[in-house]
């Protein structure tokens, strides 16, 4: 996970935090601990649909994850899908 984005999130710039996370999972660095955080912001600024596009995209990328399963079921929960939260 950047440094920017912890640093961000620290000092209470969480929208500036979640642009650096976001432009990490865009380029693919950061693994999962950049989009699992990314995720998680989003569900905190009730935007959880952006989380569950976020988790889908990663669970497809590490499938084994069972972080990844979990926070996508979360993220569902959260966008008011409990079917698919249940099935992830």
């Amino acid at each position: 996970v950047s440094r920017v984005a912890l640093s961000g999130i620290g000092t209470g710039d969480v929208e500036g935090a979640m642009s650096g996370l976001a432009e990490a999972v865009d380029k693919g660095k950061g693994g999962g601990g950049a989009a699992m955080l990314l995720a998680v912001l989003e569900i905190k600024a009730k935007r959880a649909p952006r989380a569950v596009t976020i988790m889908e995209a990663y669970t497809q990328k590490s499938p084994r994850d069972p972080k990844g399963a979990n926070l996508l079921g979360v993220a569902r929960a959260a966008a008011g899908d409990l079917d698919g939260a249940r099935q992830a």
